[in-house]
């Protein structure tokens, strides 16, 4: 990245290559070439050098103080990122890193005072709150891309301990329309149970109507899947040969089934857990 103007050169050195231009020493490309810059601030700075030649100057003066944060700020920061780093501690909680942008909603609403994420994250750097990311192995991205709404309703549940104040897991199911992104279904059960997934998918057609397809992973509920032959039984019946009750009530109103063979393959879906599993257990937490 390139230094700015006033930290390469002097006042002098400017004022030079400028006359050098003026008096057709040098040619504009040689003059850019040296100063390292685009062709519109070279005439921004030529301007302002012949408004005044004498007074001409590129020191960096600032027109606006420093705003540092009182120490009230700071504390309530330490506060929430005490907070965070309990959190990332306990194994049964699905929060591996701090969230910077949610300490930030947490910190304005208590002092009403606007700071920047950015803030949040330089404090903690500093006080060593801060976790490097994981390195991920690159793996093909495979989703299915849809061109309207209504085509295809990515359905899911995530089975975590959404607040640290409870002794048990509890189950959140979702529908999300995958063309918008919007959220049709979202609810707790403390059960994963056929039947609950019945009711999201009642809720869902009966407020927004009929989609094309539904998009799952390979779940018991949602699909049977025929394992192989043992010394103990056989397997009679294949993979899909037999619908599940999900599946079947699922058909009987119109819609496909489609299945994901891959977590990667329901990355659309997989993102909102992530934001939601971060920012539940933290609102609860609070």
């Amino acid at each position: 990245m390139a230094k700015q103007l006033h930290k390469k050169f002097t006042d002098d050195q400017i004022r030079l290559l400028l006359e050098l231009y003026l008096n057709k020493t040098i040619t504009l490309h040689q003059g850019l070439q040296q100063l390292e810059f685009t062709k519109s601030r070279f005439y921004q700075i030529l301007r302002e050098y012949r408004k005044t030649p004498k007074g001409f100057t590129i020191a960096y003066g600032r027109k606006k103080p420093n705003r540092h944060l009182s120490e009230e700020v700071d504390r309530v920061i330490r506060k929430e990122l005490e907070r965070d780093r309990r959190l990332i501690g306990d194994s049964n909680i699905p929060i591996w890193q701090y969230n910077y942008a949610a300490i930030r909603d947490n910190v304005v609403e208590q002092l009403n005072r606007k700071i920047s994420a950015q803030t949040v994250r330089n404090r903690a750097k500093e006080w060593g709150y801060f976790i490097p990311k994981r390195k991920k192995e690159k793996t093909p991205a495979r989703e299915v891309v849809t061109e309207a709404a209504g085509m295809l309703l990515q359905h899911d549940s995530s089975h975590h301990k959404w607040s640290p104040y409870i002794d048990r897991k509890w189950v959140l199911i979702t529908t999300l329309e995958d063309y918008s992104r919007y959220l049709l279904y979202a609810d707790f059960v403390e059960v994963e149970t056929t039947w609950a997934h019945i009711k999201a998918a009642e809720s869902v057609i009966l407020k927004y109507g009929v989609g094309l397809a539904y998009y799952v992973d390979s779940h018991s509920i949602f699909r049977f899947v025929c394992h192989k032959d043992s010394i103990w039984y056989n397997q009679v019946k294949g993979t899909d040969e037999v619908l599940t009750q999900w599946k079947r009530v699922i058909k009987k109103c119109g819609i496909q089934v489609w299945h994901a063979l891959s977590p990667q393959a329901k990355g659309k879906i997989e993102r909102p857990y992530r934001w939601l599993q971060d920012r539940i257990v933290r609102r609860c937490a609070h």
